[in-house]
């Protein structure tokens, strides 16, 4: 029995330390000051990277789901979602979150575009690009 604990406690630390988080956020502020935001990062082989973007969809404004990502091969999304505001006031702003996971060594380019998606409708109002180094 002692032994079974201890093999499912060794294969726990290995799983946990497989990689590190690596979080950027963007704000509302920084995205109304410069309509396009420019993110240079560097990363570890392993690690998942979280990008969390300002959104408001009662605009009609949404971010794309899924990014330009330059090499798939370098990186991957894993997922994404959407955070409401913790106000719970209506028209406030909440974000978008996209987590990434890092492939392999290598460089590639992820790129947002904030548009009302409809025909007609306003396209990459903001612009967000990150460019991602993997040692």
């Amino acid at each position: 029995m002692i032994y079974l604990l201890l093999t499912i406690a060794s294969l726990i630390s290995c799983s946990s330390s497989a990689g590190e988080e690596n979080s950027f956020n963007i704000s509302c502020d920084q995205l109304s000051k410069a309509n396009h935001v420019d993110i240079n990062m560097e990363v570890s082989e392993g690690d998942l990277l979280v990008l969390n973007l300002c959104s408001n969809p009662t605009t009609g404004f949404q971010w794309s789901e899924v990014p330009e990502i330059s090499d798939q091969n370098v990186l991957k999304q894993t997922y994404h979602k959407f955070t409401a505001p913790e106000t719970g006031k209506v028209g406030s702003s909440g974000s978008e979150e996209w987590g990434m996971q890092i492939l392999k060594q290598g460089n590639s380019t992820l790129t947002w575009a904030y548009s009302r998606p409809w025909e007609g409708g306003e396209k990459a109002v903001w612009s967000v690009t990150a460019t991602v180094t993997v040692e």
